[in-house]
């Protein structure tokens, strides 16, 4: 087990360089990986990159466990912390997300929760977490006011 997290730890910092080798690197382990925990820790250093090889591995990993409750919400999770600049305008769109429902208070907090724990972007010098934080609010206090 501690040998997988330290692979996992150092694919990410890897990954993050955005070195194409690196890249490669993560999302090879991410095809390759024989269990979900392992294909997660890859998907989750591809996700901190832009890119079409981010998007079609969010992509491809949804497909494979879009019937999984749980799995999905920490898929939103992982794309809602994701310290990629401007990562506002992504979470924006995953509200639109057939999976997701803000009716649905895990899926909130996988999603807007996460999002309030990126200090990249909840905390934007643009003010646009805050914004976003705010039009949410006002949503979610008509619909359910505990949330």
């Amino acid at each position: 087990m501690a040998r997988r997290a330290l692979k996992n730890t150092c694919l990410a910092y890897l990954a993050s360089l955005n070195e194409p080798d690196f890249v490669e690197l993560a999302l090879h382990e991410y095809k390759s990986a024989t269990n979900m925990t392992e294909q997660f820790a890859a998907l989750a250093a591809l996700s901190q990159n832009p890119g079409q090889v981010r998007d079609d591995a969010l992509l491809d990993f949804y497909n494979k466990w879009q019937h999984e409750y749980l799995v999905v919400s920490k898929l939103f999770a992982l794309q809602a912390t994701s310290e990629i600049p401007g990562n506002v305008a992504n979470v924006q769109k995953l509200l639109s997300h057939p999976a997701f429902d803000l009716r649905n208070p895990n899926k909130v907090y996988s999603l807007i929760g996460g999002f309030c724990g990126s200090p990249v972007n909840f905390h934007a010098k643009d003010g646009s977490g805050y914004k976003f934080l705010g039009e949410i609010v006002l949503q979610l206090d008509k619909i359910n006011p505990q949330v």
